[in-house]
């Protein structure tokens, strides 16, 4: 009986050490596959907007707002292009819009800026890849059908916008 009583304690240790050991092992498994990836040094990252391509496709864009209102939009814009979007970092890759407004001065050509809000990557976007982008987006004060709403890509601080790979959407400022 004595032998008994010995081997029971030691089974008993020998599992709660391999519960915890076991433990410990999965614990690690989980941070590891929830940590995201290291950026390679060989990622060749976009840094000129001659480089940029997108593809977009509209998820929420309204088709009118109210005069001075402002929403967020959705959209998809997927990299078409050789380089991955940096999503940090100088210069980061980001989203901006503008309005082109011709009741102003009679021209699609006037433009109408906000450099206030845009639409920043959460993770790097490889060539092939694709991001959902929420932006916040301000109406014109001006009342009017047919606006354009002009989304683009832009490095912030290495040469800004480009005007080949927008995205226009006509809204009703109402």
């Amino acid at each position: 009986m004595k032998k008994i009583c010995r081997s029971v304690p030691v089974a008993i240790l020998a599992v709660l050490l391999l519960t915890s050991a076991c433990g410990q092992k999965e614990m690690t498994v989980q941070t590891a596959e929830a940590a995201p990836p290291a950026p390679s040094s060989k990622t060749a990252y976009v840094t000129r907007v001659k480089d940029i391509l997108v593809e977009y496709r509209p998820i929420e864009i309204p088709a009118s707002m109210a005069a001075g209102a402002e929403v967020t939009i959705q959209f998809e814009a997927k990299n078409m292009g050789k380089s991955t979007w940096p999503s940090h970092g100088t210069p980061p890759f980001r989203f901006g819009y503008h309005w082109s407004d011709p009741k102003r001065t009679g021209s699609w050509n006037a433009v109408v800026w906000d450099d206030g809000n845009r639409g920043d990557l959460n993770l790097d976007v490889p060539p092939g890849g694709s991001a959902i982008i929420l932006m916040k987006v301000k109406a014109l004060s001006t009342r009017g059908k047919g606006y354009k709403l002009i989304i683009a890509p832009l490095l912030e601080t290495n040469g800004g916008w480009t005007t080949d790979v927008p995205y226009v959407a006509a809204v009703d400022i109402t």
